[in-house]
């Protein structure tokens, strides 16, 4: 395994003010050049004297000695105060456009994983490109401080590796490095912080590091403390590239932004990098709101959230409490609260730039039972066919209500016993069962059923419903109805 400098360092007392650094080997378009590459960037950070550079290959001998010492054969020091891990390490890509060699390097805060200071250099040597990158990365480096800056209202981004799209796609020279040249114009933008992705032998340095008995600091995956990340395809058809992106929240994983760029083979993919960053800035700073609610009564109503301009699908949500909603695009939308116990609320809502809308408590209303009062008073007073279309106009507009299940079972009822339609009545029955209510309910239903059966002369259904039922649902009152009738004694 290919070892890195993420290391821990021996530290002399009066060191102790340095920000202490590794380099890695750099990647991309470099053929085997990575660790050569690398090297001429340590030398170039270890000539600042307030930078204290660990050596890219000194993890190596560390990891050596301490096999040694496990194994017994030799005496090791006891490893305590004076051992400090890297502060920052720098990690970078290199990539071909046009001739030039761009090599782009990155110092990265190894508590956070925090960028700290980007830069990038180009020329018509790997060589050149890593001299001119290196000097202006070291310069960016002298600002850096360890300590916790504390909360900041920015965007904390990582960024996805680029994936090719096609197979024309997977043969361009600069794919290695697009994730790297977009990291590059995000930087640009006062609206973002980035943050590293640990790549796998990065962790596994880590790993390795752990294993001997030193503290290797952050062992937890590469952008922990990120809010988004941005995820992208490219493809290529003929001399033109497409680039499709994402900038998704960590907190929801809905995209935010989603957009397509475009460029040919002439122009700079930086340039088009650039246009990503400048846009995503302007629809973080001018266009995403916030949507906050207190409470909502009851606690598991279900909120569905709609999209007035198309561009996302309603998304339900549990209405916990409280109840935070981000990175919504500044418009006009609707709210639709449901619960089976409670009458729907809608509510439209306006959703304004950088500002949170601040909804309070939401009371779901009662369910209006003016529809099955009607009904019940007109089945009462005779008026049968009145009865079932207010039962079934109560059960359409309330479906998830208890009582929606034993709206349906009167219409069955009524249909089969009092308008004498037994086979549609049958039917509706059947749908009530389907439902799945409470056992009450589902044994009236069978009732209504085995009396239909009676009423068309087919006494063998109608018995083999009747004991089922005093089987099945022994205690409720289809039961007890049930054993009359079995006994003789059926009155309906």
């Amino acid at each position: 395994m290919r070892l890195l400098s993420f290391c821990l360092l021996l530290i002399p007392t009066f060191y102790t003010h340095a920000i202490t650094v590794g380099v890695f080997d750099i990647r991309g378009d470099v053929g085997n050049d990575g660790g050569k590459l690398a090297d001429l960037a340590q030398n170039e950070i270890q000539s600042d004297k307030s930078l204290t550079v660990r050596d890219r290959l000194a993890v190596k001998n560390i990891i050596a000695q301490q096999e040694k010492c496990a194994a017994g054969m030799r005496e090791c020091p006891e490893l305590s105060g004076a051992l400090k891990t890297l502060d920052v390490y720098v990690t970078g890509e290199a990539v071909t456009l046009a001739g030039q060699k761009q090599v782009i390097l990155r110092a990265v805060k190894t508590g956070d994983q925090k960028i700290a200071a980007l830069a990038v250099g180009n020329g018509d040597t790997l060589e050149k490109s890593m001299a001119e990158a290196a000097a202006d990365l070291k310069k960016k480096m002298a600002g850096i401080h360890t300590a916790d800056a504390g909360a900041s209202d920015k965007w904390k981004i990582a960024v996805q590796p680029i994936r090719a799209a096609n197979a024309a796609a997977q043969n361009l020279s600069e794919l290695s490095g697009l994730d790297s040249m977009l990291m590059h114009a995000l930087s640009k933008r006062a609206a973002f912080d980035l943050v590293e992705t640990k790549t796998d032998d990065i962790v596994e340095a880590e790993k390795m590091l752990t294993l001997t008995g030193m503290a290797p600091g952050a062992l937890a995956p590469a952008g922990s403390d990120y809010t988004h990340f941005v995820t992208a395809t490219i493809k290529v058809h003929d001399e033109w590239r497409t680039l499709a992106y994402q900038v998704v929240s960590k907190k929801t994983g809905t995209p935010v932004i989603s957009d397509i760029i475009e460029w040919n083979v002439n122009q700079s993919p930086q340039k088009a990098l650039d246009e990503i960053a400048e846009k995503a800035e302007s629809d973080v700073m001018k266009v995403l709101g916030k949507l906050e609610i207190a409470s909502c009564d009851p606690r598991d109503a279900v909120m569905t959230f709609e999209y007035k301009d198309n561009t996302r699908a309603p998304e339900a949500i549990q209405c916990k409490s409280p109840l935070l909603i981000e990175d919504i695009p500044a418009g006009e939308y609707t709210l639709v609260f449901k619960h089976e116990d409670r009458n729907t609320l809608t509510q439209a809502i306006s959703i304004k730039p950088k500002e949170t809308l601040k909804l309070g408590k939401i009371q779901l209303p009662d369910i209006d039972m003016t529809l099955f009062r009607e009904a019940s008073q007109a089945e009462g007073s005779g008026k049968y066919a009145e009865a079932n279309s207010l039962y079934a106009q109560f059960y359409t507009k309330y479906p998830r209500h208890r009582m929606a299940s034993y709206a349906m079972y009167r219409e069955g009822y009524v249909t089969q016993l009092r308008l004498r339609k037994v086979a549609d009545g049958r039917k509706i029955l059947e749908n009530v069962i389907a439902r799945k209510p409470d056992a009450e309910i589902r044994s009236e239903a069978y009732v209504g059923m085995a009396l239909g059966y009676k009423a068309e002369g087919d006494g063998a259904k109608a018995n083999g419903i009747f004991q089922m039922l005093t089987d099945q649902y022994a205690g409720t009152t289809a039961a007890e109805f049930a054993r009359d009738c079995l006994e003789g004694k059926c009155s309906f």
